[in-house]
């Protein structure tokens, strides 16, 4: 009976939010069609840059996840898994804050298509930021650029993780940064060695966490958005008296951390999507937000998936890497990008290409339902 009952609320809590999405596309459709409502100022809309670091520091229980600072010992490697958006910036630079009170902090990132030589410069920038007798504190982000999905892809990670083995014996703790599909490909190729000393993994956030991010982002936007003309009034509450206006707000929250997974970086570009400015009462309000047509993406051609999986396990390349990674020829490679980028699926980056953000969550989930990655899912 319980079983049943179980059952009964699914069945009508998914028959709602079909219909909320339903209704979510006619509003975006008649918005766009109304000319009622424009974008916010510029200066307004950069508050809510997802990649904006926090401006506090978090080390304890606070985080979302509740994932508390780990020690990073002296000699030792460790590395923070986590998707595109999921913070693992953020992460680094507050590990440092924590853990580098006794040593000398130094912060890389691995550049969009790095060159051929950038492990083997290394060494001299490290010299050079080695000035007394303390140890360094060296993270290092998006380790997943130098990962190249195909044989003989991982010399370049190789010979950095030779290097930082050969450091440690100085006293020099390291940190690494690497998306989740980069590690989960990494884990399959050298699955017999032991690569780092710790390996964490960064929670998802809750609904209620990206609700609190986002509200914080408006206040120090100065906004307060109007959800009365919300038509996704939302969740299907039991036992619990709520007004309008937050039966709305827990609807647009909800769908919105279900469809970015739980990513922050992703949940902000949605949100700023779905603030405009009502032309004649000059009231920021709240629109569903406008997903990508996930019938477009079905109907890509192969070699489009194939460029596709390259890209979000990468987060950079270039068109020698994609024929390196896909085996395709220089005219599909060529092809497949053009098509990618007129549906905005993919956005030209000098010197490569890199998913946009807003269809990341789309395109990972097209990708793992074609098994041509392993994702959780969510």
């Amino acid at each position: 009976m319980i079983a049943r009952r179980v059952r009964d609320v699914a069945l009508v809590r998914e028959m709602l939010e079909q219909r909320a999405r339903i209704a979510a596309e006619r509003q975006v459709a008649e918005d766009k069609a109304s000319g009622r409502f424009h974008r916010l100022p510029p200066e307004t809309l950069a508050v809510f840059d997802p990649h904006r670091p926090p401006s506090t520091l978090r080390l304890g229980t606070e985080r979302p996840g509740h994932l508390p600072m780990p020690p990073v010992p002296a000699g030792s490697l460790t590395l923070f898994v986590g998707e595109r958006g999921l913070g693992k910036s953020s992460y680094l630079r507050d590990l440092a804050r924590k853990s580098g009170k006794d040593m000398r902090h130094v912060h890389l990132e691995v550049p969009p298509c790095p060159p051929a030589d950038w492990v083997e410069r290394l060494p001299d920038r490290l010299a050079q930021e080695s000035t007394g007798a303390a140890p360094l504190f060296i993270t290092i982000d998006d380790i997943q650029r130098l990962i190249t999905p195909a044989i003989g892809g991982l010399a370049a990670l190789d010979r950095l993780i030779g290097q930082a083995r050969h450091s440690c014996e100085e006293g020099h703790a390291w940190a690494f940064a690497i998306s989740d599909a980069a590690w989960r490909f990494l884990q399959r190729a050298r699955s017999e060695r032991i690569l780092f000393d710790a390996i964490h993994t960064l929670p998802v956030w809750t609904a209620d966490e990206l609700r609190a991010l986002i509200e914080r982002r408006s206040t120090q936007a100065g906004i307060a958005p109007d959800f009365s003309a919300m038509v996704d009034d939302g969740v299907f509450e039991f036992g619990e008296d709520v007004s309008v206006t937050e039966r709305r707000k827990r609807g647009y929250f909800e769908r919105l951390a279900e469809h970015v997974g739980g990513n922050p970086a992703i949940a902000l570009d949605y949100w700023r999507r779905s603030l405009f400015v009502e032309a004649v009462t000059g009231t920021v309000t709240v629109r569903t937000f406008d997903t990508p047509p996930t019938e477009s993406l079905a109907a890509l051609p192969m070699p489009a998936l194939f460029v596709l999986r390259v890209l979000l396990q990468m987060d950079f390349a270039d068109k020698a890497a994609i024929h390196a990674s896909t085996d395709l020829s220089d005219m599909q490679i060529s092809d497949a990008l053009r098509r990618l980028e007129r549906m905005g699926a993919v956005t030209q980056i000098p010197p490569g290409y890199q998913i946009a953000l807003n269809w990341w969550t789309t395109v990972a989930r097209l990708l793992a339902r074609q098994n041509l990655i392993v994702r959780e899912t969510r």
